[in-house]
């Protein structure tokens, strides 16, 4: 019994330490403790092994008078023990359905949310929960039958930011015969028998039949799971790579530069990576996967927040779809802004600049705007003999992306395009030195 013991907590504090890379000691915790075997277990090692410590107790006012004698197991035993504690009640099923999220979820959410402003508050450096090795295989299978990547089917990770599971290698078995052996009180939580829900399911039918049929399954899958784990840690660390060197800011939002994979058969885990963390699908992500390998410009994908488009062997992620709207003024001595443009107009005898167009007198009065290219829009362009050029066309025979296209002014005297800046000139725009208004843009 006492080898036992002496063998729980060897590989406790060196799983511990393994985690932290650092001395235990050295550090202080805050442990996530629900009065369950597990938990409880938990909230013993540490105890036992000297730790700098405190405990979180969530009551999620779910499961009515259970609820509250969890709640009173955690707080007797830390005071019995003279442990430093902190406790919080939750009205987790209001709060579900104004959010529109499982019970699950908003408990998640909440725990969380709430041990993080602990650790704020207080100084703790690592969040620590119970998971232990039977919720690290049922969570791989949840996983695989939800259809998971890479990423899920590494089981529960042992370390995730500041969160960390020191006890993933141990069975609940084991966890419940140290609980036991040390007389430490925990609570049964009765809904766990219930198999309407798809993790107890798995933990109650499937796995136990699994387990029957083949031996040293559960070994297998822990290898497996840890396999995934450093293939998915190999490919995420050259992805978080790629798009710290190639991810660009501009005024609208942020831009993922793809001409730069070496090996292409990172480009799908590099656009499935980034768009996640906006908070796109993996459905939306795979589609535009396509649309890169296609090179098809101008596909959208949206989140409540962000919008997603594809342009060429780039991705933009913006905050919403671009619309600088128009500006219309009549034809005098001004200076207006469009955008990150200036626009001037002034009268003058002399030539236009490269950034300028000049029109005859006649026009004074008339009126000028400045908008983006709409649908149908057409000009005729100097050295056509009046022919009129598609404004599409001509846009993408100058190879312009995206943005370029939604940014580009595009100048309108009366009902006529007179000029798309940097690009064409229409033939009403004139190039002497008589006097003349000259328009330009900077």
């Amino acid at each position: 019994m006492k080898s036992f013991l002496k063998n729980i907590l060897q590989q406790f504090n060196k799983n511990l330490e393994e985690i932290i890379h650092s001395n235990a000691n050295s550090k202080r915790f805050l442990i996530g403790v629900s009065g369950g075997s597990d938990s409880m277990a938990l909230l013993e090692m540490f105890h036992l092994s000297g730790l700098d410590f405190a405990v979180a107790h969530c009551n999620f006012t779910l499961r009515g008078n259970d609820s509250d004698l969890d709640e009173e197991l955690v707080i007797n035993y830390c005071k019995n023990n003279s442990i430093e504690y902190y406790r919080n009640s939750f009205a987790t099923k209001d709060l579900s359905i104004r959010n529109h999220t499982s019970i699950q979820e908003t408990a998640r959410m909440l725990r969380y949310q709430w041990f993080e402003e602990l650790c704020q508050t207080n100084g703790f450096e690592y969040i620590v929960t119970a998971h232990h090795l039977d919720d690290h295989i049922e969570t791989f299978f949840l996983n695989l039958v939800r259809g998971s990547g890479p990423k899920g089917l590494r089981g529960i990770p042992l370390k995730n930011k500041n969160i960390i599971r020191p006890l993933l290698t141990f069975e609940k078995s084991v966890l419940e015969q140290f609980c036991n052996i040390n007389k430490v009180p925990y609570r049964l939580d009765i809904s766990n028998q219930d198999n309407k829900y798809r993790r107890n399911y798995i933990r109650n039918i499937i796995l136990p039949s699994f387990y029957g049929e083949f031996p040293g399954l559960k070994s297998n899958l822990t290898r497996v799971m840890s396999i995934q784990n450093e293939y998915y840690n190999f490919v995420e660390t050259k992805v978080d790579l790629y798009v710290k060197q190639n991810v660009h800011r501009n005024n609208y939002g942020f831009k993922l530069d793809l001409t730069k994979v070496k090996d292409l058969d990172l480009t799908p885990f590099i656009i499935k990576s980034w768009m996640k963390q906006y908070g796109f699908s993996i459905s939306d992500a795979e589609d535009m996967v396509l649309c890169i390998k296609e090179n098809k410009s101008g596909a959208k994908f949206y989140t409540q927040h962000s919008m997603a488009v594809s342009d060429r062997q780039c991705i933009l992620i913006l905050d919403k779809d671009i619309d600088l709207g128009s500006i219309s003024i009549e034809i005098c001595n001004t200076n207006l802004q469009y955008g990150n443009y200036k626009i001037y107009i002034k009268s003058s005898d002399s030539l236009p600049l490269d950034n300028e167009v000049k029109i005859s007198l006649g026009f004074e009065g008339q009126l000028l705007t400045i908008r983006a290219k709409q649908d149908g829009d057409k000009i005729k362009s100097k050295g056509m003999h009046g022919q009129k050029q598609k404004l599409q066309d001509i846009y993408t025979n100058a190879k312009l992306d995206y943005l370029q296209k939604k940014t580009q002014p595009v100048v309108v005297l009366g009902k006529d395009i007179l000029w798309i800046p940097g690009i064409k000139k229409s033939m009403d725009t004139i190039d002497t030195n008589e006097e003349g208004w000259i328009i330009g843009i900077e």
